[in-house]
């Protein structure tokens, strides 16, 4: 039961952390768009949306890249490999869920095509471990 509600959690932390990041580029790009509908510099927008992506993804590079390396994929072939026995180091750790969920978390808000399928299945993994 504990470990539902922690999965749960997990989930709901996700979530919210999210729409906090979504809003962040979403109440500045119309202010600017307005502003540039005017005085004609429609390229301004389009860089502050390049800027907001690119700082996005760079924040979940840098995580799987030199925080938690296993961290990177969807976490699918890690969990089949641990439960059929293979050792896998760090593949159920707190540090790992950290750089997962926040990982995924700026990857779709820097507008990557990624799924979240994989990331939670690994997630719910390393709760229930």
């Amino acid at each position: 039961r504990l470990r539902r509600r922690a999965a749960a959690v997990v989930a709901v932390c996700l979530f919210s952390l999210l729409l906090c990041v979504y809003d962040c580029p979403l109440s500045t790009l119309p202010t600017a768009l307005n502003s540039c509908v005017r005085d004609d510099c429609v390229w301004q927008p389009l860089l502050i949306q390049l800027g907001f992506s690119l700082a996005f993804v760079s924040i979940a590079a840098f995580l799987v890249v030199y925080v938690e390396p296993v961290a990177a994929g969807s976490g699918i072939p890690e969990i089949k490999c641990f439960l059929n026995g293979v050792k896998i180091p760090h593949v159920v750790r707190f540090k790992t869920l950290f750089c997962k969920v926040v990982g995924i978390l700026f990857s779709v808000a820097g507008g990557m095509p990624v799924g979240k399928e994989g990331p939670m299945i690994h997630a719910g993994a390393v709760v229930a471990a």
